[in-house]
């Protein structure tokens, strides 16, 4: 009511017809202004989420029985292979682990990508972004339906230290010799490794 009103008043002013354009224009920039705004700016939130699979997660087993198992193995085979070497006469080997064997566990990791942007009443505009990761092990079942971590690969133990008591022992030659054979399996440096003379009857 209150703009009919107004223009009837502008109507009896006789104005031209420029100038009731012109005040017509005016009126409705002001009006459009005055428009309260809310919010001075405007938030646009993307989100994108990525999985990955395949990476792994490298855990100790702790399992003293298998490391035990496999030094044990270790030894025996040793021996055998030592004692086909000229000059070394009987032997005895006793290995020690400096890294227990690990499962190479199979983990789901997903990625989120947070993208924001926020623009001011004066046409600014800012952008930021947000990552998060985060892991989970991917489980399977045994041979009894039980749910357990899926082992990509099982890393044998790592030997720390090798003493070796031969007949020979007691001949450097003999001695270097089983050195660079242990050195050759075990791929361990010569100083962790000990060859002495076996003790006479």
């Amino acid at each position: 009511m209150e703009i009919k009103e107004t223009l009837k008043k502008i109507r009896k002013l006789k104005l031209g017809k420029d100038k009731f354009i012109l005040i017509a224009l005016v009126g409705l920039l002001l009006f459009v202004i005055a428009l309260p705004t809310g919010n001075t700016g405007k938030q646009e939130n993307k989100q994108n989420t990525n999985v990955y699979k395949g990476s792994g997660e490298v855990v100790n087993t702790g399992d003293t029985v298998k490391n035990d198992t496999y030094t044990k193995v270790q030894e025996e085979r040793l021996v055998q292979l030592l004692q086909e070497m000229e000059g070394v006469g009987k032997v005895k080997v006793m290995l020690t682990i400096e890294r227990s064997e690990q499962e190479l566990i199979l983990s789901e990791e997903s990625k989120t990508e947070s993208t924001m942007s926020e623009k001011d009443a004066a046409g600014g505009e800012r952008n930021s972004k947000d990552y998060t990761s985060e892991k989970q092990t991917v489980y399977g079942q045994d041979s009894s339906g039980n749910n357990v971590p899926y082992v990509i690969q099982t890393i044998e133990p790592v030997i720390g230290g090798v003493v070796v008591i031969a007949q020979g022992g007691g001949n450097d030659d003999i001695r270097k010799s089983i050195t660079e054979v242990v050195q050759a399996l075990f791929d361990i440096e010569a100083h962790k490794i000990k060859v002495v003379k076996m003790k006479t009857l």
